[in-house]
């Protein structure tokens, strides 16, 4: 296990060495924020909005990036992703321990190129939620309900979107008593965050639950934006905002429906589900279910991981590239979504059996 953490620690090494001098929205905003932040600069929620669509927590590491950045000279965008390092070191550990400590599958992770593309490359830190909801679910399973849900806390305060698993954390918590604790953190860090900057409280609250990924980007989004808004890149905010309405009540009502001992494999339907039926999309969205993947490890897994990694790496070689063809990107991220569907109803079949 300490080989696999010494290879693990250098390839991201080397990918967040050579990628530091190439920039992009999330790297600018990262800074951006940063800078204001230690300014004693309010965000929300119009800076927020655009370049900060989380609660208050990984802004603290952006502006610790930037001063260390001006007063030591450590590079903000090298700090940052080596922060992304640390906790993908923890994911490392916790598939292992999942996994019953099986080293092939832990091998089969840390050597997956698409999260180091996405946390690395990219530099998202998507990797931050991504631990906790894995740290909640080893704690659900060792029966340490009040630490799993602080961990569940932590994972919904890093961003938002893990409160998509909150039916099968709901339903595995036997002292229902403690579930209102799945809003400490975001309420610790809002009232800290508001006190300090004399903000609206409401503000900050809203702030995540009015971003919207790219629509046309992905799945059903991209299909209906063909269709019916061809002449638009985006359809109107309205319409989004009510595909986003139907998607989640869709969303909540299969999460509900559905049922599973297994955390990991509950977790993993709801991922397969999400990606079919969502309307808004980001690229390092893809990341979310490698972890569940490899500890599902479902008859033909590796085809989907396949397609998955050439749109992930399609997608950013057309970042340093650009002659790289927009419909190799396109018909890339259908497939991707096609594959999805295919794979969600095999492996439905299957019973989510191994190979």
């Amino acid at each position: 296990m300490i080989k696999i953490f010494i290879i693990a620690t250098l390839f991201r090494l080397l990918i967040i060495f050579f990628s530091q001098n190439i920039s992009n929205f999330d790297l600018l905003s990262y800074k951006k924020i940063g800078e204001l932040t230690l300014q004693h600069i309010n965000i929300y929620p119009q800076i927020a909005k655009i370049h900060h669509p989380y609660l208050p927590f990984y802004l603290y590491f952006e502006t610790l990036a930037i001063f260390l950045n001006n007063r030591v000279g450590i590079n903000y965008i090298f700090f940052l992703k080596f922060i992304n390092l640390i906790f993908d070191l923890g994911i490392i550990y916790l598939i292992y321990l999942l996994s019953n400590k099986n080293l092939k599958t832990t091998f089969f992770y840390f050597l997956n190129p698409i999260s180091m593309l996405i946390f690395f490359f990219h530099g998202q830190f998507d990797v931050i939620p991504l631990f906790f909801i894995l740290l909640t679910i080893y704690l659900l399973k060792q029966k340490k309900e009040l630490f799993s849900i602080l961990s569940y806390s932590f994972a919904i305060l890093t961003k938002t979107w893990p409160i998509l698993f909150i039916m099968p954390i709901f339903k595995k918590i036997k002292n229902k008593k403690n579930l209102p604790l799945i809003f400490f953190f975001p309420f610790i860090f809002i009232i800290i965050y508001g006190i300090n900057f004399g903000n609206n409280f409401l503000d900050i609250v809203k702030t995540p639950f009015t971003y919207r990924s790219l629509f046309s980007f992905w799945g059903l989004g991209r299909v209906i934006q063909l269709i019916f808004f061809r002449d638009q890149s985006q359809p109107p905010i309205y319409l989004q905002k009510i595909f986003l309405g139907l998607f989640l009540i869709l969303f909540f009502t299969y999460s509900l429906k559905i049922n599973y001992k297994n955390l990991i494999i509950y977790f993993f339907d709801l991922l397969l589900f999400f990606y079919i039926f969502t309307f808004g999309f980001s690229i390092q969205y893809l990341s979310w279910f490698l972890p569940f993947l490899f500890l599902v490890k479902p008859k033909r897994w590796y085809f989907l991981y396949l397609i998955t990694f050439f749109t992930v790496f399609f997608n950013y070689l057309s970042w340093v590239n650009n002659f790289i063809p927009n419909f190799i990107i396109i018909t890339l991220i259908f497939l991707n979504w096609l594959g999805f569907i295919f794979f969600m109803i095999y492996w439905k079949k299957q019973g989510f059996k191994s190979k």
